[in-house]
C-alpha cells in the first residue's frame, strides 16, 4: 500500500526538475467505495476508467481483508500514457469505506451496541449479539450493569493486513427506557421502585 516516492529515485526531482530528455507519464488517482463488510472480508473489484489519452483502461483491484479507510493500493504501469515512448505512470487506488449503521471500526477493533431495558440492566440477562458476518454471539450481561459498559472478545475484530492479527469485537451496553402509558403498570413500577429504594 502506498509508501515511497511515487516517482522513484530522489524526492528532489520535483524541485530541481528532471534531467533533460527524461520524461515520464503522470500517476493517476481514483477512488474505490466499499462497505465495512467488504473491508473485513476482502474483495475483488473491477474498475473501468479513461486514460488522459482517451483510451479506456480496466484494472482488477484486490482489496485485502482488514484494509483501512483512506489507504492506497498502487498498480505500476497503469497510469497516464499520453507521452509516447515514455514509461507509463502508476495507478493509485484510494479505498473509501462507507459508514455502517450497526458497526464501527476503531483501529482493528469492531464496535457494536447491545440494547437492553432498565429491568434487564438491574437483574442481568443473556443477549444474542449479531456479528458483522451475520452470525450470533451469546453475551452474558451482569446484574447492575451501567450504560456504556463494554464486553470485548479478542480475536473477533478486524484482521490487520500487516501483522495478520485480529482486533477485538466489542459490544457496548445501551440501556433503552421504554415508554409506559398504562396506569396500572405505572403504579406497579412505582411500587417496585419504592421497594427497591427502601432496600438500597
Amino acid at each position: 500500500f502506498g509508501g515511497g516516492h511515487p516517482f522513484g529515485g530522489s524526492p528532489f526531482g520535483d524541485i530541481f526538475g528532471q534531467p533533460r530528455g527524461m520524461r515520464r507519464n503522470r500517476d493517476l488517482n481514483i477512488q474505490c467505495q466499499i462497505t465495512l463488510l467488504d473491508s473485513y472480508n476482502g474483495k475483488q473489484l473491477e474498475a473501468n476508467y479513461t486514460l488522459p489519452s482517451g483510451r479506456p483502461q480496466t484494472v482488477v483491484i484486490n482489496v485485502p481483508p482488514g484494509i483501512g479507510h483512506g489507504e492506497t493500493i498502487r498498480y505500476q504501469g497503469l497510469g497516464d500514457d499520453s507521452i509516447p515512448q515514455a514509461p507509463r505512470g502508476n495507478l493509485n487506488v484510494t479505498i473509501v469505506i462507507l459508514p455502517d449503521q450497526n458497526f464501527e471500526r476503531r483501529e482493528d477493533d469492531l464496535y457494536t451496541f447491545v440494547h437492553i431495558s432498565p429491568i434487564e440492566a438491574m437483574i442481568g440477562c443473556r443477549k444474542k449479539v449479531k456479528t458483522i458476518t451475520g452470525t450470533d454471539m451469546d453475551l452474558e450481561i451482569r446484574a447492575g450493569v451501567e450504560a456504556g459498559t463494554e464486553y470485548a472478545q479478542g480475536g473477533a475484530g478486524f484482521p490487520n493486513p500487516h501483522s495478520g492479527r485480529k482486533g477485538r469485537f466489542v459490544s457496548v451496553v445501551n440501556i433503552r427506557t421504554p415508554r409506559v402509558t398504562d396506569p396500572i403498570l405505572v403504579e406497579r413500577l412505582r411500587q417496585l421502585n419504592d421497594e427497591i429504594s427502601s432496600r438500597s
